[in-house]
């Protein structure tokens, strides 16, 4: 093996190293709890949007259950997944970055640390991250495609858009629409055939994988991936919109720079980062952007090469560097602190939550967990006893509580576990059917920090309770 192939070894194993530090901890995340929680329910016969209901194409749920169902159900086999989905992102920007670059640099091997130390930011198990995985591979298809003018390259990268989207339909939709627009707008200009033969196999092979969703009526999808979203989301994720502003001037900043020498590669990258960002837009924090940004980081190698070319004032070095390192540094506090706390190999379920789990597993047969605990269902391994994995008052309407309400009452399960203040942000009000029906037959029995768990009255052991902020 020679110097460089070692060089690359240790380079790619340093990376695998990071990421397992970064996402060996075991907590609870709602966000997480969604993936985990519909997964569990494929296992035990519920079916997906008749059984239970879900704002997301399938994909993540059938992906974990399937590899739940080949080995055993186990978190971090989940885990393993969201991890190595993060791998490939990296891999994919590499890959990227070398076919706009005419060699190698510094940046290339920086943009994917980047990502990774960044990758602290959203959660693990979530269709975002598998979502991303499968867009950046298509992005490198593309890219590769638009070089070479290949439609080979075109129709492969026409088919990871379209497992993308059954990973998250609204990113997938757009970063389709975005490929679309550009190809057509390649052919309007030099009007080759390759733009047009590659415009209809990209959209073909990008049909060819939704084509499993015919396994639902076309109604419930409409429905619950489209209609709802679009009325109901946005209106509890309102945040700052200081992450967008910054994410966007940082994809400014590249453009600046290359703009009197883009290349047809260096468009396609730029267009597929704005369509991508904007989709941000529905919730615009931290987690959503930065999960987006691996066109423009499969451009900063290019943006560095061309600043070495350029004559450039002390001043605009000066900004260009400063703006460089503040990301660097900004993605490594931000992986440190998540170190810091929480420690590589943590796992919350085994350690202070052990107990609060023990009393679960030994006092609830069947429980529900709310308004936003849906992981709470895998890690005792119960079944939801609603329709709904969760509930957020700004966006659940009065039916679906009524709904919920009418299944709690029909199935009166033993306990209810109930976290109200990790909802306060969204403005949950408790004032609803469903925290109306706890109030009435229900009474805490058990508290862990902000947990509580209830139980039917007159099954409550108040010998149990623990109302100290934790254990």
């Amino acid at each position: 093996m020679n110097r460089t192939s070692l060089a690359q070894y240790a380079y790619w194993t340093g990376l695998v190293v990071v990421l397992t530090l970064l996402n060996s901890t075991h907590g609870f995340n709602g966000d997480e709890g969604v993936v985990l929680e519909g997964a569990w329910g494929l296992m035990n016969g519920r079916a997906l949007y008749t059984d239970s209901f879900q704002i997301a194409t399938p994909g993540s749920f059938y992906l974990v259950s399937w590899i739940w169902h080949l080995l055993w159900p186990d978190y971090y086999l989940a885990k393993m997944l969201g991890a190595a989905s993060n791998l490939f992102t990296a891999v994919a920007i590499y890959l990227t970055s070398r076919l706009v670059v005419s060699k190698d640099n510094t940046f290339s091997y920086i943009a994917p640390i980047l990502y990774c130390l960044a990758s602290v930011a959203w959660p693990t198990i979530s269709y975002h991250t598998f979502n991303v995985a499968f867009l950046a591979w298509a992005t490198y298809f593309c890219v590769r495609a638009v070089s070479t003018e290949s439609l080979r390259n075109i129709a492969v990268a026409g088919l990871l858009t379209g497992f993308s989207a059954l990973f998250l339909q609204h990113k997938g939709a757009a970063f389709f629409l975005a490929v679309l627009l550009f190809l057509l707008f390649s052919y309007s200009c030099d009007k080759k055939t390759f733009w047009i033969k590659g415009t209809a196999l990209y959209v073909l092979f990008f049909l060819a994988p939704l084509t499993v969703l015919f396994k639902w009526p076309a109604s419930i999808l409409y429905e619950d991936l489209f209609n709802f979203p679009r009325l109901h989301y946005v209106e509890v994720n309102r945040v700052s919109f200081a992450p967008f502003i910054v994410t966007a001037c940082y994809v400014a900043l590249p453009f600046v720079i290359l703009r009197d020498g883009l290349t047809r590669e260096m468009k396609l990258l730029f267009t597929l980062q704005v369509a991508l960002l904007a989709t941000s837009l529905q919730r615009t924090d931290l987690s959503h952007t930065l999960i987006v940004m691996f066109p423009v980081l499969s451009l900063v190698a290019a943006a560095y090469a061309k600043t070495e070319k350029l004559q450039l004032s002390k001043l605009t070095r000066y900004i260009y560097s400063s703006a460089a390192i503040l990301a660097a540094l900004f993605v490594s506090l931000l992986a440190t602190v998540i170190l810091i706390v929480s420690p590589p190999f943590h796992d919350q379920t085994k350690s202070e939550a052990l107990p609060l789990m023990q009393y679960i597993s030994d006092h609830c047969e069947s429980f529900y967990a709310g308004p936003f605990l849906p992981g709470f269902y895998f890690e005792a391994r119960r079944l939801d006893p609603t329709y709904y994995s969760g509930f957020m008052t700004k966006m659940n309407t009065d039916q679906q509580f009524a709904r919920a309400r009418a299944e709690l009452q029909a199935a009166r399960p033993s306990c209810a576990v109930t976290n109200y203040e990790m909802v306060e942000k969204f403005g949950y009000d408790r004032q609803n059917p469903v925290d109306e029906f706890i109030r009435m037959n229900y009474e805490v029995a058990y508290t862990w920090k902000d947990i509580h768990v209830y139980r039917l009255r007159g099954k409550a052991s108040h010998s149990g309770i623990d109302a100290s902020p934790g254990l």
